[in-house]
């Protein structure tokens, strides 16, 4: 009975929120990738951030704010976010670009050449044209 009380509870909040404030995950993801689009990238982030909340298994978010987070210099950020999505989608070739990125950006070139790598073997081909760049010293 405890159980089926919270759910209710969980239900019901998660029903009125939706309802009071009318926005959905897509809803601030849209103004997310606006707000990006125009290169405010704090708002964007604001956004992303409220679109997490309503799906927080949705690796793409994660992979849209590391962007942001990586466009204003928080490298530790991007990675943080990064990790988040590669551990909601293993695949996602976009989050080990990204994070090979921000490894790069902080010297740690040999982890930026194997998410680089693992980048590649998911599908992204400028992940090649980086490691031939800035790999095969």
């Amino acid at each position: 009975m405890k159980t089926i009380s919270k759910f209710l509870v969980l239900f019901c909040f998660t029903f009125f929120s939706v309802i009071c404030h009318g926005q959905t995950a897509s809803d601030y993801i849209k103004n997310g990738i606006t707000k990006q689009g125009q290169e405010d990238f704090r708002g964007a982030i604001a956004y992303y951030n409220k679109a997490i909340e309503l799906d927080p298994t949705n690796a793409d978010i994660y992979v849209m704010r590391a962007m942001c987070k990586s466009k204003l210099e928080d490298h530790r950020g991007t990675i943080t976010d990064c990790n988040q999505a590669i551990k909601l989608d293993s695949k996602n070739s976009d989050a080990y670009l990204i994070r090979g990125f921000a490894y790069y950006n902080l010297n740690f070139l040999n982890d930026a050449c194997l998410d680089w790598s693992k980048a590649g073997e998911s599908g992204s081909a400028e992940a090649y044209d980086l490691i031939k760049q800035f790999c095969n010293n």
